[in-house]
């Protein structure tokens, strides 16, 4: 959506910012769960009911897994129709 509207270079940027949010995520997950057992939950996002699901389920256990999995799904569904909105939003505040 974003190379559509924007062009590719903002397409681009976004596609690098989700990778980099998983790979942070895997790479600071022991510190992450010092902090809190939901943490690595918010920080794998909607990557976390494919990509992010094992490990994040392997440092918070099963039962806050399936809560992974649960909200992983949700922003996917939910990312495709909120995306348009702010961005129409946030074009009219420019």
């Amino acid at each position: 959506y974003m190379t559509q509207v924007y062009g590719i270079e903002v397409g681009t940027y976004g596609f690098m910012v989700n990778v980099m949010r998983e790979f942070f995520t895997v790479v600071f997950l022991p510190v992450l769960i010092k902090i809190s057992k939901g943490s690595p939950i918010a920080g794998g996002a909607a990557g976390n009911m494919d990509t992010m699901l094992v490990p994040v389920t392997k440092f918070v256990g099963a039962e806050l897994g399936l809560v992974a999995l649960i909200t992983g799904v949700i922003l996917t569904f939910f990312v495709p129709f909120e995306l348009p909105v702010l961005s129409h939003i946030f074009n009219s505040m420019i």
